[in-house]
């Protein structure tokens, strides 16, 4: 027998062996999947997805089960091959299942460098105020230098990274509240400028630190209304030293193992972004499939320190009594670990409880709404049994949140709870629940919260995308 006679004797058992193989592709998706919580998290809150995923299961069991009855069967009967080619067309069926579900879910690809933002750190400088960096993301490793100061003309203050990297961070030191900070990055020659925590004027001529807050941008979903966004944005940034900080809870984009939608998210933020600090909470959507990997790189870079031990939950304290919880609750109670509970319990035991304190979170407590999927989107019970007596007993005053696309006002027990996410998601349906204590509610338009605090009380301010109150109410401290 010759070489090459030898060598197509065995080419069809060297192909049996290739589709075994080719068949494990399948589970292997469906394994990489189901390890990773937040995927999980989505199909028991969306039955829709757990059914494709049910399905996916099933497709890979009878692929495996068919090539493992042809298996059986040609060892036991060589010259029958009833089941081959069925085990074959199974075969290939599940490796472009497991090719398409993989290049579709995998967040493993960055597409672009990520444009400049500001964002807030979890570390006070001198001031008692927490420290701002401008950070930004490469594809390639780079290494560079920041120049800054309150002269636009001498840029007196000069920060190199210590080494090249992708994720970038660099923190503004030397900085007082009040001052206007103009910045340039070497690499592009562009000079910027923001106001670091500006104390502005409220209509009754007191003093007040003013945040803006809002939640569930979607960019990406089709859905959504980037125009609305935009608006939001303009009207925060639009006066100068009117808003200190924006707080955004979460769901910047619609699909977080798509890192083109990052991409498209902060090219859209960051004119904006680039002069207001902002704090940005993880939501169900920017995480899912693994999509974790990139808000921690583009929301809070390795170089930042994180007193949490976190990268996805901080305490931010502005002078000796106001205290800010951002929280990772992105559905609920599911990615609320251990470790977190432990931090933010000690955490709270460390504050007095007559300090001002306030929770924010992507996941909402108490809401009004209705059923998605058979699914209540309304007062998450785990939640309030988690929390709610937790923050009456340490003395919490103001819980804001998004996950529900809607602005609405709970007041329950003391606490008031605020939902912001308007952001420019679709509006979510009219409720068929009214949570108890709901003071507000709105499903129509896009728009924000706005936070003023003074020395002796707070206002929350319901505005639209033009700026115009649609609510408001006021507590003493």
């Amino acid at each position: 027998m010759t070489r090459y006679q030898d060598m197509n004797i065995n080419r069809p058992h060297i192909l049996r062996h290739l589709i075994r193989l080719i068949t494990l592709a399948l589970p292997a998706v469906v394994i990489w999947i189901g390890v990773h919580d937040r995927n999980l998290q989505l199909m028991k809150w969306n039955p829709l997805y757990g059914r494709l995923y049910l399905g996916l299961i099933a497709l890979a069991l009878i692929a495996l089960l068919t090539v493992f009855i042809d298996t059986y069967l040609r060892s036991h009967r060589p010259s029958r091959s009833d089941v081959g080619v069925i085990s074959y067309l199974l075969a290939l069926l599940s490796l472009a299942v497991a090719v398409g579900m993989f290049v579709y879910l995998s967040p493993y690809t960055v597409t672009a460098d990520k444009a400049p933002q500001l964002l807030l750190v979890e570390q006070q400088n001198d001031s008692g105020y927490p420290h701002v960096a401008l950070t930004w993301y490469t594809l390639k490793d780079q290494q560079e230098t920041l120049i800054y100061g309150t002269d636009p003309d001498d840029l007196r203050h000069t920060i190199t990274e210590e080494h090249p990297s992708k994720e970038h961070a660099i923190i503004f030191s030397e900085i007082t509240p009040g001052q206007e900070i103009f910045y340039r990055r070497i690499s592009d020659g562009l000079t910027a400028s923001f106001t670091y925590m500006p104390l502005t004027q409220s209509d009754e001529g007191r003093e007040i630190l003013r945040l803006a807050i809002a939640s569930d941008a979607h960019i990406g979903a089709g859905s959504n209304s980037e125009d609305d966004t935009l608006q939001i944005l303009q009207q925060i940034t639009g006066d100068r030293d009117e808003y200190a900080l924006l707080f955004n809870l979460g769901d910047n984009v619609e699909m977080g193992n798509d890192d083109s939608q990052y991409t498209r998210q902060i090219d859209l933020f960051s004119p904006y972004t680039t002069k207001i600090p902002s704090a940005v909470l993880p939501g169900n959507h920017d995480t899912w499939f693994a999509g974790v990997h990139f808000w921690k790189s583009y929301y809070y870079p390795s170089p930042l320190p994180a007193r949490s031990g976190s990268r996805l939950y901080h305490r931010y304290d502005f002078g000796p009594d106001i205290h800010i919880f951002t929280m990772d609750l992105e559905w609920g109670t599911e990615t609320y670990t251990t470790d977190q509970r432990v931090w933010f319990e000690q955490q709270l035991e460390t504050i007095d409880p007559d300090d001002l304190i306030i929770i924010m979170s992507h996941a909402f407590f108490f809401a009004s709404s209705t059923k998605y999927e058979n699914k209540p989107w309304y007062d998450n019970q785990d939640m309030i049994g988690t929390f709610h007596q937790l923050f009456i007993d340490r003395g919490v005053d103001l819980v804001f949140s998004g996950h529900d696309h809607q602005m609405e006002h709970i007041h329950r027990d003391g606490i008031d709870y605020l939902i912001t996410g308007a952001f420019g998601g679709v509006k979510d349906k009219q409720p068929t629940f009214i949570s108890e204590g709901s003071q507000y509610r709105n499903f129509f338009d896009s728009g924000f919260a706005d936070l003023q605090i003074a020395e002796d009380s707070l206002t929350v301010i319901f505005r639209d995308t033009t700026g115009d109150p649609l609510y408001q109410f006021s507590t003493d401290r």
